[in-house]
Order: structure tokens, then C-alpha cells, then sequence
């Protein structure tokens, strides 16, 4: 019957806000990155659990649900005098919206609701914008105060759909910012004007224990539920280009209640996607409202004219549009549940800009250095060689374009990784670059050797080299070419079918193409990559095992205790490769 006498009221006062909501129109601001010149004028911080939690899958739930709604408020910007209304920009919070079960205080009690446990975040909405001299258009108490939060301090704030609203305007335009670690929710206001004195910053502590429905042992209360367990759990996310390393860390990581959620699942509706959106290019773009995509589309080609398109598509690009749909699909299959993430690389930056990693703990199975590390790295390549900007194009002094100027991400998209990667608990690989990078976070892994190749009899005794790699120069081309040309023994480099910095590049040089990286290793007599960037070094991996002697650069990623000689420069490499050639002669001779 109470529970009955509570849904008439409330739906009461929801009919009656309705109306009045009909002829006083509030703005409702779009989410925005960017507020020039903003100045912060007030921050407020609270813990997000706390060690006498009593019911934890309440506190998920609560999580959960602020995790959602921070998608619709962070970034929103409001003119001086405009109204902020939570529920405007929130809407309704329900199941189907992909809300949970959270805490809700109601009528003195702690009980469990679907979409509850958001008055933290409305809580500290208000807090700091008293702090930041904003007033209150509208705001409600809560009905109890609770030891240790902002109730004590007469900064809290209410909200029930929608007759308790928290509106809010400031006399200047402004901007609220919402974020949430693992530990933490922070929100932050941002104005034109600089206060005269410093912003204020108040970090506060969790709630002191509470007594909720799961505790209270009033049996025959009508919103009484019983002892609800914690599910967290660990969830690993798969992709098609996980490496065979992750997939048996994977095996070791996981544990009984853990869950394994891949892209077989859907890889058929991916590539549908893919093909039918690479034809609609602009119009696929706009549907996916991602102002993102339209840069990503451009940042891979600065003439419009890049040779590696794919289907008239930048790869690039291409690849950013993939990851951020199946970071997407795999966004709906997760849940309040799952609170510490495995995600592998390519997905990192999409969880993060679209707000999934909010409140989560995370792993990465790195597969690349950040973008910000290889476009440095590619940077001082350009400037090693030489190379300069002519007419928009990055080119070597004779003029022949070179592609280590290509493939720039945007910056959107670099400050959101490095910022994704700061907030990671553990960035897994067996990249030795990676891993010296990561530092305390990095947690090696062994390289998986191939099985070995028999290797083919020689048709002459000619010194065979494979380039363990594309002729490009993000591969070391050029401190190879370089290095063969001082030679002054006969060579042979052997080269697979793929991609050319240019058509002439190795003019002058003996070369020999092969079918495959099989083929290269079973003739060669060495393999080398003397790469800039190299993420997977798969074809030295492969020489290592069938007992072939490399030279690779330190960016290939081998570590130290594999057998392997170092060359970071086109001296370097000439030095190994004339070592290499004569215990190669001196053998043959013993044979």
C-alpha cells in the first residue's frame, strides 16, 4: 500500500512539472571538447566507495549510472543567464536506457532503484557551482543526512524524475566538465572570467557506513530486498589482430568468474558495415555523428592522393571507423558488472571518447607505442634525413616524396590516448620499446616463437639480405640503402611483394623479389629490419627461430636475451652486416 500511495504521488508531481515544463522552454547545450579561454572557478571531488560499503553491487550500479549520465553533461556550455536543468539534459533514467540498480535515499531510507545513486554527481553539480558563484534556480535537500557527506555542509542536492530538478545559471558563460576515475568522480566548472582569488578545490571523503535494504533486517518493509552479491568481475575484450602473446596471458589472467567477450561475434555485421560505409564515405560520416571521423578521414593523406587507400578509403582512417564501431558494439554487451576492463590497444582511444572507461579500472594489451612516441620518433627520422616540406608534400632534397611524413593522427585523438594510458593499471606486452616505456606499469611478456623453416640450398654463393619488412621508411630503408651502397662484396637483397617508398628507390642495388616472408627467411643469409617504427616484428621472430642470424633496430622491440645484433644507424648496420658476411664465408669454407 505505501509503495502504491508513493507511485500516485509521484506521478502526480511529474504530470503537474510536465506542464509547467510545456511553457517555460529550457536550452539544452550539446557536449562540447573545447571552451576557449575557460578558466577554472571551482572543482569538486568525491570518493566513489568506500571501505563500509554494505551493499557493493549498489555501488556498481550507482557507478554505472553516473558512468551514463556523464556522456550527456560533460562538456556542456551555457550562456550568461541560461537555466542548466539536470533532468533537461539527462532525460529519464530507465532499464531500457541502460541504466541499473542503484542507492536511493527515499523517505529516510536506503533503497534500491533502477538509475539511483546519481545524487553524488548532482551533490557535487551544486557544490561547485556555489563555489564558482552560480546561483541556484532550483535545488532540494536530502530528506536524511548522512554522516560524512555534503549534506553536513548543506552542499547537496537532490533529484527525482522530474519534480525535483537541480537548475542552476551563472552571470558569465560557462562550462561544466564531469569526470571519474576509477577512485574518483570530479567535477569541474569553467568561466571567461578569472576570479580575483584561486579556484577553489574540495576534495571530499566517502559517506560513513550505510544502513540500506540489504542490511536493515526489516522484513516486512515494502521496498525490503534481500542480500544482493557482488558481481564484479574482469572482462577481456578480443579483437581479430590480438597477438598470439595475449591470447595465452589471457589464459594464465583470467579467473573462475571472469567473462571473454570477442569480435567473432559480430565480425560479419563489422565488415558489412565497413563496406557499405567506405561507399558512403561523407553521408556515413554524418551518420555516425563523430566530428572525430571527418578529421581522422583527413589526416592520413596530405594530397589526397595517398597510394595505400583502401577502397578509396584512407587506411587509416578505415581503421579508426572499424575500432570505434566495434568499440561500440562492445560497449552494449557490457554492464554494471563489469568493472575492470582488458582492452586491447586499437579500442583504447574509443572506450575513452565515448566515456566507457569512466569509473572502471583497465589493463591495455599494448601492440603499439603511443601515437604521440611513433609520430616523435617519425619526426626525428625526417629530420635525420634531411627532409623538408615542399608545397604541402614531405620530400628528400632531390624531391622524391617519402612516406615517413604520412599518417598523422589528429591531435584529438593523441591527447586522448596519452590520457587513456595515464588513467591504465597495467599496460601488458612483450614489446621491449613498450614495455622500457610503460616503466612501472608494464608487465613483460615473452615473445612466441614461430615454428623454425627449413631453410632452401643455396643456387650460388651469393650474400643473400631479406628486408624483413616493406620497402618504406618507417622500415629503415634508408639507412639500409645507405649501408648496401659500402659494401664492396657481392649481395643480393631479397624483398617481398608489398607496398615502395618510391618506384627507383633501389636503384643501383641488387635486389630479388620473393613471395613471401617464408621464402626470404628460408634463402637469406640474414635478415634485417632497421625499422623507426615497428610494432609486431614478426618476420625477425621467425628468422629467429630457424636459426638465422638478425640485425634489427631497437625499435623492432626484441629483447636482449634472444639472439640478435642491434643497429640503429646506417654505421651500425654496414658494421653487422660485413661481421655477418664474413662468418658466413668463413663457414662455407669449414663446410
Amino acid at each position: 500500500m505505501e509503495r502504491l500511495v508513493f507511485a500516485a504521488k509521484a506521478f502526480l508531481l511529474q504530470r503537474k512539472r510536465m506542464a509547467r515544463n510545456l511553457f517555460s522552454a529550457l536550452p539544452k547545450s550539446r557536449p562540447r571538447a573545447d571552451f576557449p579561454n575557460g578558466v577554472l572557478l571551482a572543482q569538486s571531488v568525491s570518493l566513489l566507495r568506500s571501505d563500509e560499503e554494505t551493499a557493493p553491487a549498489l555501488v556498481d550500479g550507482k557507478i554505472h549510472n553516473i558512468r551514463n549520465v556523464i556522456k550527456k553533461l560533460d562538456g556542456v556550455v551555457f550562456r550568461a543567464g541560461e537555466v542548466f536543468s539536470f533532468w533537461r539534459h539527462v532525460g529519464r533514467l530507465t532499464r531500457a536506457q541502460g541504466y541499473a540498480l542503484g542507492r536511493e535515499l527515499r523517505e529516510g531510507c536506503i533503497i534500491p532503484q533502477i538509475g539511483s545513486g546519481i545524487c553524488q554527481l548532482t551533490n557535487a553539480i551544486y557544490d561547485a557551482g556555489m563555489q564558482a558563484g552560480l546561483a541556484a534556480v532550483e535545488r532540494h535537500r536530502h530528506s536524511q543526512i548522512i554522516k560524512g557527506s555534503l549534506a553536513e555542509l548543506d552542499r547537496d542536492a537532490t533529484v527525482f524524475w522530474n519534480y525535483l530538478d537541480l537548475r542552476l545559471k551563472g552571470t558569465q558563460n560557462w562550462q561544466l566538465q564531469v569526470a571519474m576515475d576509477k577512485t574518483h568522480l570530479t567535477v569541474s566548472i569553467f568561466g571567461e572570467t578569472k576570479n580575483p582569488v584561486a579556484p577553489k578545490i574540495r576534495v571530499y571523503q566517502a559517506p560513513a557506513r550505510l544502513g540500506d535494504c540489504t542490511q536493515c533486517g526489516r522484513t516486512d518493509c515494502h521496498s525490503h530486498v534481500g542480500d544482493m552479491p557482488a558481481p564484479s568481475r574482469k572482462t577481456h575484450l578480443g579483437i581479430d589482430e590480438d597477438w598470439a602473446e595475449f591470447s595465452e596471458w589471457r589464459k594464465r589472467d583470467m579467473k573462475k568468474g571472469d567473462r571473454f567477450v570477442s569480435t567473432s561475434d559480430h565480425a560479419a555485421l563489422t565488415t558489412k558495415a565497413i563496406n557499405f560505409f567506405a561507399k558512403l564515405r561523407r553521408r556515413h560520416i554524418l551518420w555516425m555523428g563523430a566530428r572525430e571521423l571527418r578529421r581522422a578521414e583527413k589526416f592520413s593523406m596530405r594530397d589526397g592522393q595517398h597510394p595505400y587507400n583502401w577502397r578509396k578509403f584512407p587506411i587509416p582512417a578505415a581503421h579508426n571507423v572499424r575500432f570505434n564501431l566495434i568499440a561500440r558494439h562492445f560497449a552494449k554487451k557490457l554492464d554494471f558488472s563489469d568493472t575492470h576492463l582488458v582492452i586491447p590497444q586499437p579500442l583504447l582511444v574509443w572506450f575513452y571518447l565515448n566515456g566507457e572507461l569512466a569509473g572502471r579500472e583497465y589493463d591495455v594489451l599494448m601492440s603499439a607505442m603511443p601515437m604521440s612516441e611513433i609520430e616523435a620518433e617519425l619526426d626525428r627520422a625526417m629530420s635525420r634525413y634531411g627532409y623538408h616540406i615542399n608545397g604541402g608534400h614531405y620530400s628528400t632534397p632531390d624531391g622524391n616524396a617519402v612516406t615517413l611524413g604520412d599518417y598523422r593522427a589528429p591531435e584529438f585523438l593523441v591527447e586522448a590516448e596519452r590520457k587513456a594510458l595515464a588513467g591504465a593499471t597495467k599496460l601488458v606486452s612483450p614489446h621491449a620499446k613498450i614495455l622500457e616505456w610503460a616503466g612501472e606499469k608494464g608487465e613483460p611478456l615473452d615473445w612466441i616463437l614461430p615454428d623454425p623453416i627449413t631453410p632452401q640450398t643455396k643456387v650460388d654463393a651469393t650474400f643473400e639480405i631479406f628486408l624483413a619488412g616493406a620497402s618504406l621508411g618507417r622500415k629503415g630503408i634508408f639507412d639500409l640503402r645507405a649501408a648496401l651502397r659500402n659494401l664492396d662484396f657481392d649481395f643480393r637483397l631479397l624483398l617481398v611483394h608489398s607496398a615502395v617508398e618510391n618506384n627507383n628507390f633501389w636503384d643501383g642495388i641488387p635486389t630479388c623479389h620473393v613471395n613471401s616472408f617464408r621464402e626470404g627467411i628460408a634463402r637469406c643469409d640474414v635478415a634485417v629490419l632497421p625499422a623507426v617504427v615497428e610494432h609486431n616484428p614478426g618476420g625477425l621472430l621467425l628468422a629467429i627461430a630457424s636459426q638465422k642470424p638478425v640485425i634489427a633496430s631497437s625499435a623492432c622491440g626484441l629483447p636482449e636475451n634472444m639472439n640478435w645484433q642491434r643497429a640503429d644507424d646506417a654505421g651500425e648496420l654496414e658494421r653487422a652486416l660485413r661481421q655477418v658476411a664474413a662468418a658466413t664465408r668463413t663457414e662455407s669454407r669449414s663446410l
